[in-house]
This record gives C-alpha cells, structure tokens and sequence, in this order.
C-alpha cells in the first residue's frame, strides 16, 4: 500500500475530507510537558467526517482542563481506506477493489505508526498513545492491541500504548443488531421445529456481487445529477445537519465508497 506523507500527515483544514487532526492549545514543545496522542477509527461508512462534532467537542474540553498546563493532546483520525472523496476533481489514490477487514486494520495500523513517527520528529519524544474506536472501529482497535501485545512479547520496542477506548462497539452477534436485522434473515420461532424467514432464505449481503451491484446503482445515479441537488436530496430526506449531509453527500459519490461499505458490512455478518 502506497500513501503519501504529505496527505497523511498535514494539518486539519475544511479541504481535507480524509483526515482530522487537532494539536494541542499549549505551544510547550518538551520539558515537563507530556504529549498523547488520541487516535480513532471510525465505524462504517468509514468517514471520518461524521466525528468532526465529537473530536472537536473532545478536543476542546482537553484544551480547557486543568491538565493542560502539563499535558499536551493531539488528536487525530482518517477515514477507512475505499472511502477516499474527490478533492478539487481529484481522487486520492482509492483502492481497485475492496478491501476486507484484515487490510483495513493493516491500512489504519500503518496510518497510526505514521502519526507517532512525525510526532517524535516533530517533538523529540515519545507519545503516550490511547486508541480509541466507534462501532466496528472498536474490533480494528482491539486487533491493533492484540498486535502490540505481541510484539511486546517478542521483546519488540513498540510505542507506548496507555488504553483503548471503545465506543459503541459491534465485536460480536452485529447480525442481531436492528440494522443487522434489515440485511439478514430474521426468524421467528412458532413451534418447535418451525420456524417463519420474514426475508429470503439468503441473508441480502450474501447475493453474489450485492455490494458491486448497489456500489454502481449508486454511483450511476449520483452522477446524473450535480453534487448541490444531490447535497439537498440528502439533507431532506436523511434531516442531517449539515455537516453529516455533506459527508454523506461525499459518501455517496465517492468512487468506491458505497461498495466498501457494503464490502465492510458483509463481512461483519458472515
């Protein structure tokens, strides 16, 4: 897998739909401060954006409390690989095909090593690092424990991993959460040894090429009408703020992004 440093690790702006990041309020580069780095990992769809709200209320209320003086926090988050935007008619380098779980996990492992690269360059020390995941993030967070486990074990150096924090997490029967219920076979038991399918015999997710052929329905539509009628479509029929209007907005006419999120979630429901 081939990033480019430069987009994986410039500041936060309005223009980087991928990416977030927030540096500490305190200009304290060394001394007594001590640095942390937050990472998170979104759920699915993969877009970060839909947590700018929440990583700057969090960013925020670190700033403003009574650590601050000691502590410095940076935060930072990309969306899952396969749910690349275009940017000023560009797209940033989206996969062929998507990816399962096993590489997301190895794409966010990487993106995570890359932050705590530039921040000991940048700073001359060694961040204490806390995890920290939404949904189906929480099981990539855990991997990624696992994985710094054991290269512990092995006598590894690793970086300095103090706590994961897991919100909302999907790690096991996702299949039997009321969205897993919309794409699965729900049953009902009426006798013993009877049972009633209220869906097909076949979980939806499990049709053959399911999330390439909804992927290119998607994609074919989006592009028959402009990006604005689309972003109010959104709006009135999701009743989003804006914020997450325009993420998904961005989701739907992503080149790979609908499909990946299809890809996601039919593995999370074998």
């Amino acid at each position: 897998m081939s990033m480019s440093r430069d987009h994986l690790l410039r500041d936060y702006s309005s223009e980087d739909s991928d990416k977030i990041c927030y540096e500490p309020s305190t200009d304290s580069i060394g001394g007594k401060t001590q640095r942390y780095l937050i990472y998170f990992m979104p759920g699915n769809p993969g877009l970060i954006q839909y947590y700018q709200p929440f990583l700057s209320r969090l960013h925020t209320l670190l700033s403003n409390s009574s650590t601050t003086e000691s502590s410095g926090f940076h935060i930072c988050g990309h969306s899952h690989w396969g749910f690349e935007s275009a940017q000023d008619g560009k797209i940033l380098n989206p996969p062929k095909y998507p990816l399962g779980l096993v590489e997301q996990i190895k794409s966010q492992e990487e993106l995570l090593y890359k932050h705590i690269d530039s921040h000991r360059k940048r700073t001359g020390n060694n961040p204490k690092v806390i995890l920290m995941g939404h949904s189906v993030g929480c099981y990539m967070l855990l991997e990624l424990i696992q994985r710094h486990r054991n290269k512990i074990e092995q006598g590894e150096e690793d970086f300095d991993l103090i706590g994961g924090v897991l919100l909302f997490p999907t790690i096991t029967h996702i299949a039997k959460s009321p969205l897993g219920m919309v794409f699965g076979v729900r049953t009902f038991d009426f006798l013993p040894g009877l049972r009633l399918n209220l869906a097909s015999p076949q979980k939806i997710l499990q049709i053959p090429y399911f999330p390439l052929i909804i992927g290119t329905i998607a994609k074919t539509l989006s592009s028959l009408v402009s990006e604005s009628l689309l972003h109010r479509l959104v709006k009135l029929v999701t009743r989003f703020p804006e914020y997450a209007a325009a993420t998904t907005t961005s989701f739907i006419r992503s080149p790979m992004g609908v499909r990946q999120a299809l890809q996601v979630h039919q593995l999370q429901n074998p």
